[in-house]
């Protein structure tokens, strides 16, 4: 997990990319110098945010990709939506979560 960038020493972090890591379940706290985000094969994935996050966040963020992150639950609040006033595309692959389909055993 990041915490605040500013505090991390990413104060202006534009771009991250996080590919294939299967331990991470939460990405960000704060981040609102983000302009493109993308998260790809992060199996365990929960959220992408966590806990209250102030109006401004992702304020800056213009592309968002997610793919293949099965257990993500949620793309992000609807209040934090509310304010990707910058937001030009989001793509979105797979998300889907595969279960086993068990109403049709015994009947073959």
């Amino acid at each position: 997990m990041l915490d605040d960038p500013t505090t991390e020493g990413f104060p202006h972090l534009k771009h991250l990319k996080l590919y294939n890591v299967s331990d991470i379940k939460v990405v960000i706290n704060l981040v609102s110098c983000l302009e493109s985000l993308s998260l790809n094969y992060l199996m365990n994935l929960e959220t992408i945010c966590e806990g209250q996050l102030k109006a401004e966040c992702f304020g800056r963020l213009r592309f968002l990709t997610v793919g293949e992150c099965k257990r993500l639950k949620n793309l992000l609040s609807f209040s934090i939506a509310k304010g990707l006033r910058q937001l030009e595309e989001i793509f979105v692959l797979l998300m889907q979560k595969h279960e086993k389909d068990n109403s049709r055993r015994g009947r073959d």
